[in-house]
């Protein structure tokens, strides 16, 4: 497929996906009480802390994996 073409899908879904965000925001703010709200995006927030810190974590181990397997090649 050719970057520019990957691209302009993926700005594409990247503006979907904020108009989506923002109809979701607008359902739940007629939904939900404020504190509810901002207990959900505490939530929200600290669940991607944690998975950020997974991937991070995942990313280091695997790459140490592949750097010890490179060493024990020669």
């Amino acid at each position: 497929m050719n970057s520019k073409l990957k691209a302009g899908i993926f700005t594409t879904g990247f503006g979907a996906v904020c108009v989506a965000v923002a109809f979701a925001l607008q359902y739940l703010a007629t939904t939900m009480t404020p504190e509810q709200f901002v207990i959900g995006l505490a939530v929200m927030g600290i669940t991607a802390c944690l998975y950020t810190i997974y991937s991070v974590l995942l990313s280091h181990f695997i790459y140490k994996d592949h750097l010890k397997s490179q060493v024990d090649k020669k």
